[in-house]
């Protein structure tokens, strides 16, 4: 198998120094996102441009998710840094009243207060019968 590749297709294989290389590149596209599937699609678009043989769809996820585990730690520390004590103690207590375990420590940040934008525009009172 590893002949055919080299030979008919020139694909090389996800070697551990190619995955620490595409691990750092992934970890400067995760910085900002809030959905992983952005990271998995720039991921499998990226193997395919450097001709690497695409894992299974557990390789590539484990991959994602922790770029955007460690970008999110990366974004929290330097918010940490330049808070007061103070001001960390008032961002713990909001980041610990998540309520959608789903979502990212921050992507509330992201989010329209209730009362405004299209989901509010969208709600309507339902009538009595």
């Amino acid at each position: 198998m590893a002949t055919i590749k080299r030979r008919w297709h020139d694909y090389r294989e996800l070697t551990r120094p190619v995955r620490a290389a595409l691990a750092a590149d992934l970890l400067n596209d995760a910085i900002g996102l809030i959905d992983g599937r952005v990271l998995i699609d720039r991921l499998v678009s990226k193997l395919r441009a450097e001709r690497i043989v695409i894992p299974g769809i557990t390789v590539i996820e484990h991959m994602a998710a922790e770029a955007m585990h460690a970008a999110s730690l990366m974004v929290i520390d330097d918010i940490a840094v330049r808070l007061s004590s103070e001001q960390r103690s008032g961002l713990d207590a909001l980041l610990s009243e998540k309520e959608k375990p789903r979502k990212s420590r921050l992507s509330w940040l992201r989010e329209r207060r209730h009362g405004s934008g299209a989901c509010a525009r969208s709600a309507k009172p339902i009538p009595d019968r």
